[in-house]
């Protein structure tokens, strides 16, 4: 273990009893054993925190306790966590597979030379999202990073309807030294983001992209513009090819 660094591993869950024990289980059955396992309720009021106490053995802190938001439950778990690397797989995310760790931390350089480790993504178990620091794709389950940038860049902003807290973390942290792997580090559910929080989350990220000078203001109105018609009509089709989709099962 001297030579294998404590990682923290952070889940974020509420109401989540769904999906929670999969991504449990995804973290401890790890071959990688120096892994510090940290779970943050938000006060779940379904069987969430009948599955913790079922892993109990395996988590080396949870608190079930209302918060501000994802965002206040992620500055929970930094605050609690003593791993020199930290990693957020939230309730329904799973690592890709058991030997992630492992694989991802096999040399003692990237250890020494890097501050931030990524991987393309795997979503909902069907598409490959290409991640990449320079083109500004990153998905947090996908990346691990020393704790210490936290006491550098501070800690994940908490406000209402704010969405992208941790993409301003990422932009803050551009400059530093990024490493991405070829291992694929997780599978993430993007299941539960309304049309909404959708729309929201990508007008926040242009906002930002925009101080970050990482989009001009021409590209930015126009996907600002086209977005809404665009994701309008995609779910249209998507209803129609479930219409006629049933109308055939009916047939046969």
């Amino acid at each position: 273990m001297q030579t294998k660094p404590l990682i923290s591993i952070v889940t974020v869950v509420y109401n989540g009893e769904e999906y929670l024990e999969a991504t449990i289980q995804s973290i401890i059955n790890q071959s990688y054993k120096n892994i510090e396992y940290i779970i943050i309720d938000g006060g779940s009021t379904d069987g969430t925190l009948d599955i913790i106490k079922k892993y109990e053995d395996k988590i080396k802190y949870w608190v079930s306790e209302k918060d501000r938001g994802i965002y206040d439950a992620m500055n929970k778990g930094v605050l609690v966590a003593t791993g020199e690397w930290i990693n957020f797989m939230n309730a329904g995310d799973i690592f890709y597979n058991e030997n992630v760790l492992n694989e991802v931390f096999p040399e003692e350089k990237i250890l020494k030379d890097f501050d931030l480790i990524y991987s393309n993504t795997l979503l909902d178990g069907k598409t490959m999202l290409e991640c990449n620091i320079a083109s500004n794709v990153i998905i947090h389950q996908s990346l691990i990073y020393r704790k210490s940038l936290h006491q550098e860049k501070g800690l994940y902003l908490v406000y209402k309807n704010l969405l992208i807290s941790d993409y301003l973390f990422f932009m803050l942290c551009k400059e530093k030294r990024w490493y991405k792997s070829d291992v694929i580090i997780s599978i993430y559910n993007t299941e539960g983001l309304s049309s909404e929080k959708f729309s929201l989350h990508l007008n926040q990220k242009i906002g930002t992209d925009l101080i970050f000078n990482n989009i001009s203001r021409t590209n930015a109105t126009i996907m600002l513009l086209i977005y809404p018609s665009y994701r309008y009509l995609k779910n249209r089709l998507k209803k129609i090819v479930e219409f006629f989709k049933i109308k055939k099962d009916e047939k046969s």
